[in-house]
């Protein structure tokens, strides 16, 4: 899978940062319905352009086989900042992720928005269940990254 993305994104010119896999599809595996996949590339030149990044990616995973339902989500990396944020669409990190391709740092910027959303307390409703995200927060901020890599392992590559 990683290879095809990297494949697609540099025949259309646009440089990868970071692939993660994150949300339920990590977090709990065997409940997950479709998964979550988070792209940064170096500039995205306007909404229209994201949207058909994302479209142009779902349809290429179809086209290898995803078992599973993809929902991509694509960033450059100054709106991947603002998004990690408490708060921000892919903040779901801090449940859980797995990096696949990083050369932003991307560790770092979730323990940097866990430890904000620590001090905020944030609590996500989702599908009507009550998700505090301390209890992930204070699991993600307490394992060494080598023990949380195995915690939230997944075998989708």
């Amino acid at each position: 899978m990683l290879s095809k993305v990297i494949e697609l994104l540099n025949s259309i010119g646009k440089k990868i940062k970071l692939i993660a896999i994150f949300g339920s599809s990590i977090y709990s595996p065997r409940k997950a319905r479709d998964i979550d996949i988070l792209i940064a590339v170096d500039r995205i030149g306007s909404v229209s352009e994201k949207i058909e990044l994302e479209a142009t990616i779902k349809k290429a995973l179809r086209k290898i086989g995803m078992e599973k339902t993809c929902d991509v989500i694509v960033f450059d990396v100054d709106s991947l900042k603002e998004n990690i944020k408490p708060g921000g669409v892919v903040s779901g990190a801090i449940a859980g992720y797995k990096v696949l391709y990083d050369e932003i740092g991307f560790e770092e910027m979730v323990k940097k928005a866990a430890e904000e959303l620590l001090k905020q307390g944030v609590v996500v409703y989702k599908k009507g269940r009550k998700l505090d995200l301390s209890i992930y927060t204070k699991l993600l901020l307490s394992k060494s990254s080598q023990s949380k890599k195995r915690l939230y392992s997944t075998s989708i590559e």
